[in-house]
């Protein structure tokens, strides 16, 4: 049982708690309850000196309890939004209000929420963990979009993804660049707004495969001769295919585009169908009679 009761100490004695509460008494009852749980806490009695405290020892502070009023000078959260715009901490709230307007204040700064001062110890203990599970969580699906992105910015073919509306959500730069657009720009717009094709031979514009895929739900490759004009008036060939974005249970999100300049391609291709015609014509029009001859030599 020791043993067991070791291995949780354990587990909490590395995490360090920086308590912002301007009731002395409170703060020191708080702190007794908490260092019993294994916890180290440090105790500042307002905000100003919450944010000074987390500017010098950065990446000493495992998470924020913040009492919401503190008196005089900077409530709770603008405290915490003072130091959220600097550091990665997960912010508990401590509050004896509970206000809509409170409760509205704190959602829109923080996903962890709020204790009443009058919940139990073991209330806040369990709200503490229930926190770091959830930091843990948003750290882990922020590398994940890194990851994601940096891949993303890694391919070498420009790269449009979707949502069900057919408006744009992420592209790499390689898109950036044939299609003119910035992330920024593109955010939110439908995909036929920024990125319009045309046939090279007959100027007339080809349908975007995005609706289709939207609709079928199958990988949909785009024709030859496919031109596409950049927000600049800027032409490319292109080669490309959609195909859809899928859940687990299949269910479609959007529709992810890749596409490929081929404009020096199709210029070296071209310039050898001209040579050809050119050759063919000289040959069906030579007034002298011409043979051509390929030499075989066999071993002896």
């Amino acid at each position: 049982m020791n043993e067991f009761k070791s291995l949780i100490l354990n587990d909490v004695d590395s995490k360090t708690i920086l308590l912002v509460e301007d009731d002395v008494l409170i703060a020191v009852m708080e702190m007794q309850q908490l260092e019993r749980e294994g916890y180290k806490v440090i105790h500042v009695v307002s905000g100003e000196e919450a944010i000074a405290h987390i500017s010098k020892n950065k990446g000493v502070i495992d998470i924020i309890l913040m009492d919401i009023d503190l008196g005089y000078g900077l409530d709770g959260t603008d405290a915490a939004l003072e130091i959220l715009k600097t550091n990665n901490i997960p912010i508990l709230f401590l509050s004896s209000r509970s206000e809509k307007e409170i409760i509205r204040k704190i959602e829109t700064i923080t996903s962890y929420g709020y204790v009443s001062k009058s919940s139990n110890i073991e209330l806040l203990i369990a709200s503490i963990k229930m926190t770091f599970k959830l930091f843990e969580a948003n750290q882990k699906i922020l590398r994940e979009r890194e990851e994601l992105g940096t891949i993303l910015q890694s391919i070498g073919d420009a790269v449009i993804a979707t949502d069900t509306n057919a408006r744009v959500i992420k592209m790499n730069s390689v898109a950036e660049n044939l299609t003119g657009w910035t992330v920024k720009e593109a955010y939110g717009k439908a995909l036929e707004e920024m990125v319009k094709i045309i046939n090279s031979e007959t100027r007339l514009s080809v349908q975007n495969p995005v609706q289709s895929i939207l609709v079928t739900g199958n990988i949909v490759g785009l024709a030859n001769h496919t031109v596409l004009i950049s927000k600049n008036l800027k032409e490319y060939q292109i080669a490309d295919s959609g195909a859809p974005i899928k859940e687990k249970k299949k269910k479609i999100n959007g529709v992810v585009l890749v596409f490929r300049d081929v404009t020096q391609e199709y210029e070296v291709q071209r310039k050898i169908e001209e040579s050809e015609k050119l050759y063919h014509s000289l040959f069906e029009n030579m007034l002298n009679g011409f043979a051509y001859c390929k030499m075989i030599f066999q071993d002896e």
